[in-house]
């Protein structure tokens, strides 16, 4: 067994009062690719003393690509300690294992570790947290969007990440003391809301937990007037329990318009639920005039928008699961912001590719004196147009993403792969499973050896 803190503790969260910032938070949107990916280079230049890196999976062709690596490299140099965790590591041909190992050098840990959440942490008190992921997002289309808040109440939110880390680092060295820490920790199954103006609140969410009672008590119990809810993915039984045809007649009740954004094909590990997912929702927009949904072939931002708060994170509402002890539980973590501080994050969500698919409503806090609206119908059937597929570089063609999936989450036994972004299908053309994560990378090899 290994003890609590062997490899596993977070850089010092000790400063100089000097060094503490002055604001309590400032915040900004990240909603583009250009956008996160400009804003990881950025931290990496800026950075003092650390830096920390959650994402899903690792590509060394983003990496090379971007000037990732060599700004990890170039930061290291000047003291700067990287901290990087994910889940899943691709094939990498041996001409460039050089240059990656040059990289891994320079990490002060480079872990894996049951990790879904994409944050960024950055000298502790600027904190980026969303649904994209910073070291193998390729696609220039998909739809992530991030918070990035700084300031003195980002330090806590950086604690929280840090905290959540090491508990899916507990669990998979089996260590009882550091797990029995965590889950006695009433404030990590909560929503951690902290108010730092009046009308304005910070919420953390690191567990399926804290997620579930914001998606209760701040969205479907507060919201007046409009719910906006991203979920790519979707697990019938999922939907079910959380649009209930009880939960959604109280909303039609109070006029409170709830719109859902989701992927065209929300199920591929299950395709058999695809019908079912969307004959429950056209019986609930046939049912409830104010609900009312769009599909959309790149969505991959996990957004929920209730009035004036706006969350941003990893956890797919309609499909995660939710008990800690399921083997396919991963680390997630969301962060929401409400009041006027998250006006603006709220009509760029308007403004951008999905939100224009919504009929517009006036904002809550305006200069201006409110006026009479008039109330466009939203079609509920409405499919959002797709966005041309991204052309593959050259240095995609020659180094492939294979990523490894377990079919734990979708009550299948063993293991998938996914190839440059596609899976690897059986003879009927579904989602192929294979006894272990080594044989499904066997097969992704095999696939790509022969293209």
């Amino acid at each position: 067994m290994q003890e609590e803190d062997d490899g596993n503790s977070p850089p010092s969260f000790k400063r100089k009062r000097a060094d503490i910032p002055s604001s309590q938070i400032e915040a900004e949107h990240l909603t583009s690719y250009q956008d996160h990916a400009d804003f990881l280079l950025r931290s990496l230049r800026e950075a003092t003393e650390s830096v920390m890196i959650s994402s899903y999976s690792v590509t060394p062709a983003k990496l090379f690509r971007e000037g990732i690596d060599r700004a990890i490299v170039e930061a290291a140099s000047r003291g700067v300690q990287i901290y990087i965790y994910y889940q899943n590591l691709p094939w990498l041909p041996p001409e460039e294992d050089r240059r990656w190992q040059d990289m891994i050098r320079c990490c002060e840990r480079f872990e894996e570790n049951d990790n879904h959440a994409k944050c960024l942490i950055q000298d502790k008190f600027r904190v980026t947290i969303g649904s994209y992921n910073w070291l193998s997002e390729t696609n220039e289309h998909s739809i992530n969007h991030s918070l990035a808040l700084s300031g003195r109440l980002a330090f806590g939110l950086g604690n929280d990440v840090w905290q959540g880390i090491k508990f899916y680092q507990n669990l998979k060295y089996e260590n009882s003391r550091g797990i029995g820490n965590f889950l006695h920790d009433a404030d990590a199954f909560s929503t951690g809301a902290y108010q730092f103006k009046l009308g304005e609140f910070l919420y953390t969410l690191r567990t399926p937990d804290a997620h579930q009672l914001l998606l209760e008590e701040e969205v479907f119990a507060k919201a007046r007037r409009e719910i906006v809810i991203c979920s790519p993915f979707i697990r019938l039984d999922k939907l079910k329990q959380t649009l209930t045809d009880a939960r959604l007649r109280g909303l039609e009740a109070r006029e409170v318009r709830t719109h859902l954004f989701t992927l065209t094909s929300p199920c591929d590990h299950t395709p058999m639920e695809r019908t079912p997912i969307f004959r429950y929702l056209d019986e609930m927009k046939r049912k409830y005039p104010h609900f009312s949904y769009s599909t959309h072939s790149d969505i991959h931002a996990k957004t929920i928008i209730a009035d004036d708060l706006i969350c941003e994170g990893s956890f797919n509402l309609l499909s995660a699961v939710r008990d800690l002890a399921h083997e396919a539980n991963n680390f997630e973590m969301s962060v929401a912001i409400r009041g006027k501080i998250a006006a603006p994050f709220i009509s760029d969500f308007m403004r951008g590719d999905l939100g224009r698919n919504i009929s517009p409503i006036p904002p809550i806090y305006s200069s201006a004196s409110s006026s009479s609206r008039e109330e466009a119908s939203v079609q509920s059937s409405q499919r959002l147009v797709p966005q041309p597929p991204s052309v593959m570089s050259s240095a995609q063609r020659s180094t492939p993403c294979i990523q490894i999936f377990s079919g734990a989450s979708y009550n299948r036994q063993g293991f998938c792969a996914r190839l440059n972004g596609e899976y690897i299908e059986d003879s009927r053309g579904n989602i192929a499973y294979f006894p272990t994560r080594q044989q499904a990378r066997l097969e992704a090899e095999e696939v790509w050896s022969m293209k």
